[in-house]
């Protein structure tokens, strides 16, 4: 999340419930391991090349920086819960 929440795309090693955010907003790009589970260091570069020179992996990740500060500003919808959880809390 924030790599994504400050518009910077990411090289990521994915972990349970992080793959599907991952694959969904398109920001990252996840690391093909040796059936050892060894990373060799090609594949860092390789990665780290094509993150780098992608403008699309940029363009997505400044896309979805926007929406989030959307969601957090007075009025957007994360704001809203947050301000409707304090209330429920307030009434306990």
């Amino acid at each position: 999340m924030e790599g994504a929440s400050n518009g910077i795309p990411f090289l990521c090693w994915t972990y349970f419930c992080d793959q599907f955010l991952d694959d969904m907003w398109m920001v990252s790009l996840r690391f093909d391991q040796e059936e050892s589970g060894i990373i060799r260091t090609e594949e860092i570069k390789r990665k780290m090349d094509q993150l780098l020179h992608d403008q699309n992996f940029g363009k997505r990740a400044s896309d979805i920086k926007e929406k989030l500060a959307k969601c957090i500003e007075e009025g957007g919808e994360s704001h809203k819960n947050f301000s409707n959880f304090v209330q429920w809390m307030k009434a306990l």
